[in-house]
Order: structure tokens, then C-alpha cells, then sequence
């Protein structure tokens, strides 16, 4: 068995909590939304090619600064120097998300590297390093795992181990429901990619249905400012056992076609697809199974991606300070002039919540 690809000793980075970092279950592929004319021209790239995005997809300033750190990155991992393809939006995307700053295409394409260079990129996809922080993905990735989420349910989340046996109910419906439902399983398996009858000696669909669980999720946001800014009922995050062998055409066919179901208990009453106004959707890492404020990634121990934010706060809490607790480096009549200011213009409440939103 062959040793993985090493980085560098002296490439400094956030060392891999045990388990691995966080599995990132992308909202869309890393084409969504690029120009025809460049993707096809992306297609007759020879081989080694792969896709990189960085922490909070392109939130730079500008595209030039991202792509000239991403190749930074590149050249510190490997020791070659990559060509990088800025990708170029087939239209514009208008969101009211408040934290959607970026819109997609969030990808640059990697090419002109060797073989090892590939290696060693696909495997360290997640790196963060002083520099930027990055996600690599295969020309080709595989679907997420996650399907969707579904609102509607009565069932208990009071306690842990309420949310736990809530889990377990929920599952039982989310499957009984789709095995029943002869179109679902029908169209499941008219999409599959690849055949596995013969490896459980039952129907792949069906087989496929009964790897779902279910995990309660945070809701979203609203996407629409003017509407609650929370979700009015629990949101349960539905999971395949691991990527199912569908095209992605096919995967956000079967999110279509679920559209149109209930998931009907009589003891729990039913649960519909979560309204697209509060779809999960981060804006850091790009997954959809959650919101910014519950990104796994933040958490991390050593995560540079989280050092300008980390600053912003420190600040943030400095300002805010009474005057008896004003930094003694700073000009005590100076410091005193700024907070009667800060205070007296009503900023403090304001800005207190804008912090609290960026968690």
C-alpha cells in the first residue's frame, strides 16, 4: 500500500483535527454558472486538471488577488508553478442573502501540472494556511451526500436525547414515504449511473432510499430581509450513506421531483421541502446542509480563514469599552473623545448585533 503524498515540512498550516476536517456537501457543482464558451474550452484541458476555490469563494477584492495567492498556495504544496483559469459567470446572480456577497462561479481551474502535483493537491483537499485557505476538488467530483431539507414535523428537539429519537422517527417516515411512492423509485432508478442489483439482490432504488438518515439542522436566514429572519418550524437535513452514484443533472432532477412530496405521519403531521426563501446555504465553505453562523470550519482549532473576523472583533470589543478600561498605549483623552463619540451617535447597539451576525 502506497504512502499518500507529502506537503512540506515547512509549509505552515492548520494541522488536521482528528477525524478530518469537516465534509463540505456542496450547494452546486464547481461549473454552476460558468460561461458555456469557457467550459468548453476548460474540457479540452489535457489531464491533470482540478478544481480550487478559497475560504469564502473569491472574497477579495478583486479576482487577481485571489488567483495570485491561490498560486502561491499551489507553488508552496507542490513546487510547480500551475496555470489558474479565472472563471467567467455565464449571467448574473442577484441574492438578497445577507452574507452572499460572492455569487457563483466560486472555482478556478488548476491545469499545466504534473501528475505528483495532482496527486498531492487531491490528497490535501482542505488546507489553510497565513496566506489563504483552500478546497480542491477532482475535474469530476462526486455528488454530495446530502439531498435536502424538510420542515414540517411536530416532533420533539427539547433534549439531546429528544432530538435523537426525533431523528431516528423522522427517518423511518422519509423512507417509508419514498419506497411507497412508485414514481420516486421508478425515476431513482432510471438515473443511477451504475447497477447495484447484483450487490444487494434488491431493487437499487429502493436500496438506495434505505441508506438515507436524517440529521435536525439550524434553519437558515431569510433570504428575503423583509420576511422573519428565522424559519417558523425545525429543519431536518436528509443524508445518502455516502455520494450516490447519480450525474449531477440527475441529482438536481431528484431534488425536483421531491419537491412535489409530503412526507405525511399521522402522529407527526407532515414535512415538505424547506421554502426556497430559507434554504441552507454557506457562504464560507459553500455547503448546503447549513448557514454561515453554524459552519463547522469556524470551529476549527489553527483555522487562518477566521483571522480577519477574529480581528474585526477584537477591535469591535475595544471600542466598545468603557473609559476606565481604555488601552493604556493610547492617549487617555483621545480614547475618551472616541467612546463619547461612539456612544453618543447610537452606533454601540448596532454594532454589538452586526457582530453577533458574523458568528
Amino acid at each position: 500500500m502506497s504512502t499518500p503524498p507529502q506537503l512540506p515540512r515547512n509549509l505552515t498550516r492548520t494541522s488536521t483535527p482528528v477525524g478530518g476536517f469537516p465534509s463540505v456537501h456542496l450547494s452546486t457543482p464547481p461549473w454552476f454558472n460558468l460561461l458555456p464558451e469557457q467550459r468548453d474550452i476548460f474540457e479540452s484541458y489535457p489531464d491533470p486538471k482540478l478544481w480550487v476555490r478559497d475560504w469564502q469563494g473569491s472574497n477579495a477584492a478583486d479576482l487577481m488577488t485571489t488567483s495570485e495567492r491561490l498560486k502561491e498556495l499551489i507553488r508552496g504544496m507542490t513546487g510547480e508553478r500551475a496555470k489558474l483559469s479565472t472563471p467567467q459567470q455565464e449571467k448574473e446572480i442577484i441574492s438578497k442573502r445577507r452574507f452572499d456577497r460572492h455569487k457563483p462561479p466560486y472555482h478556478f481551474l488548476i491545469s499545466g501540472i504534473s501528475e505528483r502535483a495532482y496527486n498531492i493537491m487531491i490528497a490535501h483537499p482542505i488546507i489553510s494556511t497565513p496566506g489563504t485557505s483552500a478546497f480542491f476538488l477532482p475535474y469530476n467530483p462526486p455528488t454530495p451526500s446530502f439531498l435536502c431539507s424538510i420542515e414540517g414535523f411536530t416532533l420533539s428537539i427539547k433534549t439531546p436525547e429528544a432530538v435523537i429519537e426525533s431523528e431516528d422517527t423522522a427517518m423511518e417516515i422519509v423512507r417509508k414515504t419514498l419506497v411507497e411512492n412508485e414514481l420516486t423509485v421508478a425515476f431513482i432508478k432510471s438515473k443511477l449511473t451504475n447497477d447495484i442489483t447484483s450487490q444487494h439482490n434488491h431493487d437499487p432504488a429502493t436500496e438506495l432510499i434505505r441508506t438515507l438518515k436524517v440529521k435536525l439542522g439550524a434553519g437558515e436566514e431569510s433570504v428575503d430581509r423583509s420576511l422573519t429572519s428565522k424559519p417558523r418550524k425545525p429543519v431536518w437535513n436528509l443524508f445518502f450513506r455516502q455520494s450516490p452514484p447519480l450525474s449531477w443533472t440527475s441529482y438536481f432532477l431528484l431534488l425536483q421531483h421531491i419537491r412535489e412530496i409530503r412526507f405525511i405521519d399521522m402522529d407527526y403531521g407532515s414535512a415538505t421541502l424547506v421554502d426556497k426563501r430559507f434554504r441552507l446555504h454557506c457562504s464560507n465553505c459553500k455547503g448546503a446542509d447549513h448557514n454561515p453562523t453554524q459552519c463547522a470550519f469556524t470551529t476549527v482549532e489553527g483555522w487562518y480563514g477566521n483571522k480577519e473576523a477574529n480581528k474585526a472583533e477584537e477591535t469591535a470589543e475595544f471600542v466598545s469599552v468603557s473609559r476606565g478600561e481604555k488601552h493604556r498605549n493610547f492617549d487617555k483623552n483621545r480614547n475618551e473623545r472616541r467612546a463619547d463619540n461612539w456612544r453618543g451617535n447610537g452606533r454601540g447597539t448596532h454594532f454589538g448585533a452586526d457582530r453577533r451576525d458574523r458568528r
